[in-house]
């Protein structure tokens, strides 16, 4: 006999509206839904498919009398209102579930793939894709695969009005499969005995799907193979194919151009040539913010390079393209398995603006790096794998790598830009602040064998700090500064092996209020006055360990600190430092923050010259500030 039932719940816990599974995804509905249907379809891929993966994303609104079993479905959501009458919330979610279930017609979003091998399974073998998407909570498979049907099979509930879907497929054994889940709340049946919160529609017996073609509903079966997702009561809105269209744009832009996956969103195809176009209309307006555009440059662009490694620590083939250029955000995809992105990686110590695409190719890599992704798959966490320490390693040398690729190309930009020898000292450090003495060069000074690195003096008035808690120096071990994640929440720390979607750097040091002053937390800010100094000059005396040597000599007496800034093209962001010293008495300066080095003690007329050595072998014009404090 078919129609819906909602297992006894024997005395066991109750359910309530706030599943955990659906909650995770409610911030993001849409976006969580175009992201978690686009990698299990491409890891459904059919491996004799001579054409990519096509999604189809399509609204239709379903006659009630084609919904399974609708009149007991109705009385099913009378029952669950009248479990907590006194709660708002409760009451509000079921009286819209039934004002919808009462319309003539009901609001649904059909999702349909193909080139698929469709879910094998559906005769009831547990662990199966087919058991795994409608009867287990909580499954995870560690396998190379992009999806498992873990959490992310909650997404089209989060978008449901009632938290309803229907399954149907056709699999690669030509096996027909239909069901129905709803994940509602525990109530009383028309028995009186208490039920679970999730029932199924299909067969009664051990709630079996339904297996027989003639049974399935014509709406909704199947003539290819491929898998149909149904949403029932799918809470639209006039923007609903813009923004699954931007988050296919923006989750698997290297699928799409590499020719992997198609996505049809009502009108709009996304494939291999529409998606150029698509991308640039979906960033005409200012306001809207993204890093696709750039990366679709440094997939495409006969400017991009390529790094490529063919056997990453016997893990098999990783590779990094990366475009260059003073509009760029400093940011590399970070793409596995058949081309989702997962986030964008930032944290480079480096004035280079660039956008880089990162791909794990090899099934060994793309299979660690799987194993590192929360629910969400939009970071990389160590403290997931079975060997925690072992994964923070592998994966600091991963971004080392990155790294080392973007240095790579710094190095040999900052080659090409200086190939004029002596050209500099024609032309100004900054046309903003022309320097208040032009100095004499001393003979003991020419006798130094070291490059010149530009010095940069910014007089400005006393200005004081922006916050006053204190700031650690920052570790050797860790990764290069934090930045803001999107949210605005503080990012993890490379070094901890967490790595997510983040925004724009920390502040570049041109008023370097951003840094803390050290002390014992007075709420009084500390005040900074530039100082006037006789002459100044910066070296690199050290390129392979990122040491320079800075040597000014003031016009007055006191305590001085000391800002670092690397100068790019389009502006400044300060240096990490990892330890500094007084060149004439070897004496330790504190390092108090980043590109914050200090106190020291001044005396007019006399020289100073201080070494300080970066986190990173960084070479750079490096814009030193004095200041009095």
């Amino acid at each position: 006999m078919l129609g819906w039932s909602f297992p006894p719940n024997a005395d066991g816990e109750d359910e309530d509206l706030n599943n955990p599974g659906i909650e995770s995804f409610k911030n993001t509905p849409l976006t969580s839904l175009a992201r978690e249907i686009c990698q299990n379809s491409l890891d459904a891929r059919h491996s004799e498919a001579m054409a990519p993966v096509e999604v189809q994303f399509t609204l239709i609104d379903l006659p009630a009398a084609d919904f399974p079993d609708i009149t007991n479905f109705r009385d099913i959501l009378a029952r669950c209102k009248a479990e907590r009458p006194d709660s708002k919330k409760f009451q509000q979610f079921f009286r819209r579930a039934e004002d919808i279930a009462s319309q003539e017609k009901i609001p649904c979003l059909l999702i349909s793939d193909f080139n698929t091998t469709g879910l094998r399974g559906a005769d009831g073998a547990k662990g199966t894709d087919w058991y795994k998407l409608t009867r287990t909570v909580g499954s995870s498979d560690k396998s190379s695969g992009l999806g498992s049907f873990g959490i992310g099979k909650f997404a089209p509930y989060a978008n449901s009005d009632l938290r309803t879907v229907f399954y149907c497929t056709l699999n690669a054994d030509e096996q027909h499969a239909f069901q129905g889940v709803a994940r509602l709340v525990t109530h009383k049946a028309a028995s009186g005995e208490e039920t679970r919160g999730t029932g199924y529609f299909g067969v009664r017996e051990k709630n079996r799907p339904i297996l027989a073609r003639s049974q399935i509903p014509a709406f909704l079966a199947r003539k290819n193979i491929g898998t149909n997702i149904l949403i029932a009561g799918f809470r639209r809105s006039d923007q609903w194919e813009a923004e699954i269209v931007r988050a296919v744009v923006d989750s698997f832009f290297y699928a799409v151009m590499h020719e992997k996956l198609v996505v049809r969103a009502g009108g709009t195809v996304i494939n291999h040539g529409s998606l150029p176009s698509i991308v640039e209309n979906s960033y005409k307006d200012q306001k809207t913010t993204g890093n696709t555009p750039a990366y679709l440059e440094a997939l495409t662009s006969s400017d991009a390079r390529e790094f490529i490694n063919s056997d990453f620590e016997g893990l098999g083939q990783i590779s990094l393209k990366i475009i260059s250029g003073k509009n760029y955000p400093k940011r590399v995809a970070m793409i596995r398995g058949s081309g989702m992105k997962i986030f964008d990686k930032g944290h480079f110590l480096t004035p280079l603006r660039f956008a880089g695409v990162f791909n794990a190719v090899g099934e060994k890599i793309d299979s660690f790096l799987k194993s590192l992704e929360p629910p969400q798959h939009n970071s990389f966490e160590a403290e997931r794998a079975d060997a925690p320490a072992e994964a923070k390693a592998r994966l600091r040398r991963l971004y080392e790598w990155i790294r080392d690729c973007v240095r790579s190309i710094a190095e040999s930009d900052a080659e090409e830009d200086t190939e004029i020898e002596g050209v500099s000292k024609y032309l100004p450090d900054d046309v903003d602040d022309a320097p208040k003495k032009k100095e004499e060069v001393s003979s003991e000074d020419r006798d130094e064998a070291a490059e010149e690195i530009r010095f940069v003096v910014k007089p400005r008035e006393a200005f004081k700090e922006r916050t006053t808690a204190a700031v650690e120096p920052a570790s050797e071990e860790g990764d290069d500064a934090a930045g803001e994640d999107e949210a605005g929440r503080r990012a993890n720390d490379e070094d901890s092996g967490a790595d997510v979607s983040t925004g724009e750097d920390a502040p570049s040091g041109e008023g370097v209020g951003d840094s803390a002053a050290a002390g014992n937390g007075n709420s009084s800010a500390p005040v900074y006055v530039p100082v006037q100094l006789k002459s100044q000059r910066v070296f690199s005396s050290d390129a392979a360990s990122g040491s320079y040597v800075i040597t000014f000599e003031p016009e007055n007496d006191g305590g001085g600190t000391l800002f670092l800034n690397a100068i790019g093209e389009v502006g400044q962001e300060r240096v990490l430092v990892s330890q500094a010293r007084l060149v004439e008495t070897g004496a330790a300066v504190p390092v108090i923050g980043p590109g914050h080095v200090g106190p020291f003690t001044m005396k007019a007329g006399q020289k100073i010259r201080i070494e300080v050595k970066l986190r990173t072998a960084l070479r750079c014009a490096l814009g030193v500030a004095v200041h009095a404090n």
